[in-house]
């Protein structure tokens, strides 16, 4: 491998774990993007036509998991 091709592969493999290591440190950063999805879709006027909607957005505003078996992310996946 040319010596240019090897520093490339080097420099993308050292910002990779970088990256890993930094996503490690912070791992409610998903959590919290997929929080503010969920506001952002269920806060829509359309949703107020969907039963089903409505109820996995009270059970989210009541504290129901994101995630998980019984997740609101699950229930509304299931639905769309």
């Amino acid at each position: 491998m040319r010596k240019t091709k090897r520093d490339a592969a080097e420099t993308l493999f050292g910002i990779l774990q970088e990256t890993e290591a930094l996503a490690e440190e912070q791992p409610g950063n998903d959590i919290n993007a997929l929080n503010e999805l969920l506001a952002q879709f269920l806060s829509q006027d359309k949703i107020s036509d969907n039963l089903d909607k409505q109820a996995i957005k009270r059970d989210w505003l009541n504290g129901t998991a994101l995630t998980g078996a019984n997740g609101v992310r699950r229930k509304l996946a299931a639905i769309d």
